[in-house]
């Protein structure tokens, strides 16, 4: 796998090797390999065999 759970990515960075996951939200197929696509942390659903991107939001300054 290329990422750890709850680890933060960056759009384009390797997810996973498709035989071990599908894309799930904001992820997609490229090549065999799932990448992200939004900066965020890794979600992995064990039992849909899914991993996503659960996307960040910027920090809002007064």
């Amino acid at each position: 796998m290329g990422t750890k759970k709850n680890s933060v990515v960056l759009p384009g960075d390797q997810l996973a090797i498709s035989e071990e996951y599908l894309p799930g939200k904001y992820a997609y197929d490229d090549s065999g390999r799932v990448r992200a696509l939004l900066a965020g942390r890794v979600v992995e659903d064990m039992v849909n065999r899914e991993i996503s991107v659960k996307p960040v939001t910027a920090a809002r300054t007064p």
